[in-house]
């Protein structure tokens, strides 16, 4: 029942988001099937029924074991429609715009705007004919307009024709660019804008340098954010939200664990221990990687001021 509960929930959540992702593109660029309400309304219940059998199965099992993939529905849900704002699109475009400048200095202007639409639009999920239609039309002859804007009006601009649907001048039209300016915006001044300095270097703790100087790094040497992304990538405290969710949740499975074992439930025991294993296993992997890749970015900026 264990196993057949999460492959009916792994079915459910493809079905969802094959559905959710096609219904978000042009009326033209859908499947034929998502054309038709009542068979988008069928598929719809295909996957609510997948699910709630399911979560049954697994609820026959364990209901802490139900509880558990509720909440990491629940959290991947709202990830995935807090990444899906405009503010994280134009976040994640800045930062492959303002890195290929930190990295390749020697670009043109045209150049690093193309690399960076390719680089975002691949990152977006876009096939390749899409993304070269894109850039052909963004950047093709007498299309200079759109390198003489400024860089926040042409991401508007990159916005507004990647889903040609947000072209239709409805009732929301100007209120949604307005937003979208909006966000834009912030984006822009987070990630583009004047970086405040540091008055203070960082302080680590003793355990963090004595981690970093097992591996070899001498953190005397290091910039002020190099610092901070290795005490990001050593400390678990300084994790991001998701990571201190997943320790937590593996907190209290091992409070659930002591508790199993007083009652000599063994089998709770056992999933507990698993749960835990994840949560930690997964945590740790997430803060590694976002630190080295923070302070990958760190070493890049620092290499090109040293080299101005």
């Amino acid at each position: 029942m264990l196993i057949l509960g999460f492959i009916l929930i792994i079915l459910a959540f493809y079905i969802f988001n094959w559905t959710f992702v096609n219904l978000n593109k042009p009326f033209y660029n859908r499947p034929m099937i998502l054309n038709k309400t009542k068979l988008v309304l069928f598929i719809q219940f295909i996957w609510i029924t997948l699910l709630s059998l399911g979560l049954y199965s697994l609820w026959k099992v364990s209901g802490s074991i139900v509880i558990g993939v509720v909440v990491v529905i629940f959290l991947v849900l709202t990830l995935g429609m807090f990444l899906g704002t405009d503010k994280n699109k134009a976040k994640r475009f800045f930062k492959i715009y303002k890195k290929i400048i930190i990295s390749r200095p020697d670009l043109e202007e045209k150049e690093v705007r193309i690399s960076s639409t390719k680089l975002f639009l691949k990152r977006q999920g876009k096939k390749d004919f899409e993304i070269d239609s894109l850039c052909n039309y963004l950047f093709g002859e007498k299309k200079e307009e759109f390198l003489d804007k400024e860089i926040k009006d042409f991401v508007r601009y990159l916005f507004l024709h990647e889903n040609p649907d947000q072209n239709n001048l409805d009732m929301n039209y100007f209120k949604k660019m307005a937003k979208t300016e909006s966000s834009i915006e912030k984006a822009y001044n987070q990630i583009i804008g004047p970086i405040e300095t540091q008055v203070e270097r960082p302080v680590l703790s003793e355990d963090v340098i004595k981690q970093i100087k097992k591996d070899g790094i001498n953190p005397d040497e290091m910039s002020d954010d190099q610092l901070i992304a290795l005490q990001k990538m050593y400390d678990g405290s300084k994790g991001n939200w998701f990571v201190q969710v997943l320790y937590l949740i593996a907190l209290i499975s091992i409070f659930r664990s002591v508790i199993d074992l007083f009652q000599l439930d063994f089998t709770s025991i056992l999933i507990n221990l698993v749960v835990i294993v994840l949560c930690v296993y997964t945590g740790s992997v997430i803060q590694t990687r976002s630190g080295y890749k923070k302070f990958k970015q760190a070493s890049i900026k620092n290499f090109a001021e040293k080299n101005k």
